[in-house]
């Protein structure tokens, strides 16, 4: 699901990329990007995942009366979204360094299959939500600028703390998650110069580096779905709206 995403952004992304292309205008903020610390905001749309390694060795599910094998996965992709701050420091005149400090709420659901029984029967959906605070650290390589358009990428790390990581037997989340979790990022972007200030739009994925089933922590009685995963990785893609 993941991929596909990724896959359709950057179409799509790629089309308005082509259409930044040199234009005889006048430069706006002709002077912006010989400044050293720069400031600004993010507000970005996410879709949460996990890559799951499955054991699919026979399992009986609470409330099943037959152990079958069982696969577990993401299926539905739910938007989410973050607000960030952002503190830009210019380390060359094509490098620069970020931080990009706050909050990213997202969900998505864990669906169980009997991966033998024809049509994907689902045996059972677990809504995993998650709020964190991050700490993303960047650093953005920039091209030469065009006019007022100037693409980049972007590579680093990002430090979250989820805020929602125990279990919830009320709703249905039968896990507990890593209460901190690294992840690495990379990503392009595209930095637009107006009048007044500058718009950056931005695709980033971000790939767990933990394991989140490690700990093997699930709510008393509900063991068999731990017989279920091997080894499961937090993953995500986000579209950011940066403005300074």
């Amino acid at each position: 699901m993941l991929k596909r995403t990724i896959l359709i952004l950057l179409l799509v992304f790629s089309s308005l990329a082509c259409l930044a292309q040199p234009q005889w205008v006048e430069l706006n903020l002709r002077h912006y990007d010989i400044k050293k610390i720069r400031f600004g905001f993010t507000l970005g749309a996410n879709v949460l995942d996990f890559s799951t390694v499955n054991v699919l060795q026979p399992v009986k599910l609470p409330g099943q009366t037959d152990a079958v094998k069982v696969r577990a996965d993401v299926v539905t992709a739910r938007p989410g979204f973050s607000i960030n701050a952002i503190l830009d420091y210019r380390l060359s005149s094509a490098f620069n360094a970020r931080i990009l400090p706050g909050i990213c709420f997202g969900s998505r659901d864990m669906v169980f299959y009997d991966e033998e029984a024809p049509g994907n029967v689902e045996l059972y959906k677990m809504p995993i939500q998650s709020n964190y605070i991050e700490l993303p650290i960047q650093i953005k390589y920039n091209a030469k600028r065009h006019s007022n358009f100037r693409p980049y990428i972007i590579a680093g790390a990002n430090f979250r703390s989820n805020l929602t990581f125990k279990e919830d037997e009320q709703k249905g989340t039968y896990y507990e998650f890593p209460q901190f979790e690294p992840f690495v990022e990379f990503g392009i972007g595209l930095d637009t110069y107006f009048y007044y200030f500058k718009l950056s739009v931005e695709l980033k994925v971000s790939k767990g580096l933990e394991n989140v089933m490690a700990k093997r922590k699930v709510t008393p009685g509900y063991e068999p779905f731990l017989d279920v995963i091997d080894k499961m990785n937090s993953q995500s893609i986000q579209l950011s709206f940066h403005f300074e």
